[in-house]
């Protein structure tokens, strides 16, 4: 029953870092484009 609690952080986590590199992505596309 640890196991359920430590989930949702960890999806999260991996969701922001996601959205944080696809961000970072088309900012760079879009400077070296630009």
């Amino acid at each position: 029953f640890t196991m359920p609690p430590t989930l949702p952080p960890l999806t999260s986590t991996i969701q922001t870092n996601t959205t944080t590199t696809t961000y970072f992505n088309m900012s760079y596309t879009t400077n070296v484009i630009g």
